[in-house]
């Protein structure tokens, strides 16, 4: 939550998702959303304040905790008064593989942020979390741009830690990179079962750092809509 209220890449992908999020579930009647990989639940607690049902689902139940509050801080990043309480968040500790199929077509939003790059399967959770829809109903995720500037930098940089790395008391082993720890790199094949299960893209763009400006060579993210198709 910290990241959100203190750096301003993170706070402008706030900004940017929030509208997305807003445009979709405007007009929708006591909508249900399906927060995967929420962590901390900064976009669950955005939603709840349209949403009648939030589910935030993340495999660390210490992020989980981190999100119990933050509600102001949100509100702060947004440039709006702080608004009243909103509905409750709710919370479970687990994978895509635990829920169950009663929870197939009951979501009206679905959202997967900074999520599929850290997946070993990423068409396949897609997939799943399609069934999650109700007709109409849409998938928001962000992925990596893989020809982006900062992407490529990032990538430099998370080669240049591995000849870093020491196993002693006095040099211990640091983080890995964010790159080492994406099963395909920034490459990431999310797209491989869209049109096979019912999904079309609505939207696709790039999602600029604070400082990127208009260069969407520098934007290392794209942010995506997938909407299910009305089906009987």
């Amino acid at each position: 939550m910290d990241r959100y209220a203190d750096h301003p890449s993170f706070q402008e992908r706030l900004r940017v998702v929030a509208h997305v999020i807003e445009s979709l579930l405007a007009g929708v009647d006591c909508p249900w959303v399906f927060d995967f990989g929420g962590g901390p639940g900064i976009f669950s607690l955005l939603c709840s304040d349209r949403a009648s049902f939030v589910l935030d689902l993340d495999p660390s139940l210490e992020m989980l905790r981190a999100g119990v509050s933050g509600h102001a801080a949100m509100d702060a990043v947004l440039g709006r008064a702080t608004s009243t309480p909103p509905r409750e968040v709710r919370r479970a500790a687990g994978t895509l593989d635990a829920v169950s199929v009663n929870a197939d077509g009951r979501f009206d939003l679905v959202l997967a942020i900074a999520v599929l790059e850290y997946l070993e399967d990423p068409g396949g959770a897609v997939a799943r979390l399609a069934r999650l829809l109700r007709p109409g109903g849409a998938l928001l995720l962000t992925v990596p741009r893989a020809r982006s500037i900062a992407r490529r930098t990032e990538r430099l940089m998370g080669h240049l830690m591995v000849g870093t790395e020491r196993d002693s008391d006095l040099h211990p082993r640091p983080p890995r990179s964010y790159t080492r720890l994406r099963p395909y790199g920034d490459r990431v094949p999310w797209d491989t079962t869209v049109a096979s299960v019912g999904l079309r893209i609505e939207l696709r763009r790039p999602l600029a750092l604070a400082s990127a400006g208009p260069m969407s060579y520098m934007r290392p993210n794209d942010i995506v809509v997938l909407r299910r198709g009305q089906f009987p």
